[in-house]
């Protein structure tokens, strides 16, 4: 999700009955995603390693490719 996305739809989807103030900032949002794509890289890393399945999407979420335990682990 592009970082102000979810902010942009939930704005929109509340309109007026939702106060902006309780939303992160541009730059609360930019640390929070850099905080959980630095934890969801190294998860990938380690967790590929003994999950049974391993699903790789495109920058628009699509599934490109979806990978059994045993075509990763060479089971």
């Amino acid at each position: 999700m592009v970082r102000s996305e979810g902010r942009h739809i939930l704005k929109s989807a509340t309109g007026a009955q939702f106060s902006t103030s309780r939303l992160l900032s541009p730059d609360e949002i930019h640390r929070f995603v850099a905080h959980f794509e630095r934890i969801t890289r190294h998860m990938h890393a380690e967790m590929s390693k003994r999950a049974h399945m391993v699903i790789q999407l495109d920058a628009n979420r699509s599934v490109t490719s979806i990978a059994s335990d045993s075509t990763f682990h060479g089971d």
